[in-house]
């Protein structure tokens, strides 16, 4: 991918409709779209796009193992993420409300870019700690316009379970207005950049190693019925503890 980092290599998961190009990953459309229940159970998510590890700052894998998930209805697109619990002492989660304050605590980011390839366009960020916390905030590029108190109020369900911090979100299209009014998952492509913020020691990791205006490009699809469903991209950085 000409956008990420070298460390990221593609496993071609789709027969006929697996990754377009280089610059993409498609993902067909969920058949039934997962319960949000912070399980993250595999049959749920088996048409998600899979990702696992992440990049720090510096360009290095993060040895800590995360794996994340992104799929979609004609509607909604769905987020997951397991993050491996620390070896010793809970989660860092001080912050008792909703707010971007949450980011001092153990935390996950989405980031979500409807429209890429606009100069015009907006960034919209949600950020949670593990007591459930949200904080949202639309980032601005060029003349791109949103409320200055935009909130996505988009369902999340967590869970500690088994070893690790599991997350699930969904985010209805409609929910960002840059996204169009009747934008369908399958209109175009979506940057997403989904981001573990680790306490004590202030490491941040995400798809690209980047913030805001980066990510990996995602484009829906509708399921080719003749091709094996139960295959999916599968994105790898290359080392994961979730093995």
């Amino acid at each position: 991918m000409k956008h990420i980092s070298i460390f990221l290599i593609v496993l071609v998961g789709l027969l006929g409709s697996g990754i377009a190009k280089a610059e993409e990953i498609v993902v067909p459309l969920f058949a039934k779209a997962p319960v949000l229940n912070g399980k993250v159970d595999p049959a749920q998510w088996a048409q998600a796009a899979r990702i696992d590890g992440l990049v720090a700052e510096d360009g290095k894998l993060e040895r800590r193992g995360v794996r994340t998930y992104v799929g979609a209805t004609e509607t909604t697109l769905y987020i997951a993420m397991q993050s491996r619990l620390p070896d010793e002492g809970p989660l860092l989660a001080a912050v008792d409300h909703d707010g971007l304050k949450v980011v001092y605590d153990d935390a996950l980011e989405v980031f979500v870019d409807p429209a890429p390839a606009l100069a015009d366009r907006v960034s919209y960020q949600m950020l949670t700690n593990s007591l459930g916390h949200a904080g949202y905030q639309a980032h601005l590029r060029g003349k791109g316009t949103e409320s200055a108190t935009w909130t996505g109020n988009w369902q999340q369900a967590q869970s500690q379970a088994g070893g690790f911090w599991n997350f699930e979100c969904a985010i209805p299209i409609a929910s960002m207005s840059q996204a169009g009014i009747g934008r369908k998952a399958t209109d175009g492509t979506w940057v997403i950049n989904l981001c573990r913020d680790w306490r004590p020691d202030w490491a941040w990791t995400s798809f690209t190693g980047k913030y805001t205006w980066s990510g990996l490009t995602f484009r829906s699809a509708f399921l080719n019925r003749s091709s094996n469903h139960r295959r999916r991209p599968r994105v790898s950085a290359g080392w994961s503890r979730l093995q």
